[in-house]
């Protein structure tokens, strides 16, 4: 079952994204942040900044199992990658070229 997880914004510099969106919503938690990406939670929502050359704009859903992520991966013909925190996910493009991304956190 897939399950909204988080979007994700391109933008130019991490920190002034993440410095912007910690004053404009004060309640806002870092979960994680380094120079090439940063991951906030804004009450209920996740919000990740990237940078374009490393990760496309996107929306992600999280599956249970990895299972349930390879055989996703395998009917969208996708390959499954592990990002720098341990996540798997695949990246694929729906009809209009938005880009979805497909995740499992093992530790989850």
């Amino acid at each position: 079952m897939l399950e909204f997880d988080h979007i994700a914004l391109s933008v130019p510099n991490i920190a002034e994204a993440v410095a912007f969106y910690k004053q404009a919503f004060s309640q806002s938690q870092v979960l994680h942040q380094d120079e090439t990406w940063a991951f906030l939670k804004v009450d209920s929502l996740k919000v990740a900044f990237v940078l374009e050359e490393q990760h496309p704009p996107h929306m992600a859903f999280r599956v249970s199992s990895r299972d349930e992520l390879e055989r996703l991966a395998q009917e969208s013909e996708s390959i499954v990658n592990v990002h720098r925190d341990g996540s798997e996910y695949f990246y694929q493009d729906d009809p209009g070229g938005n880009v979805i991304e497909v995740v499992f956190y093992p530790t989850a």
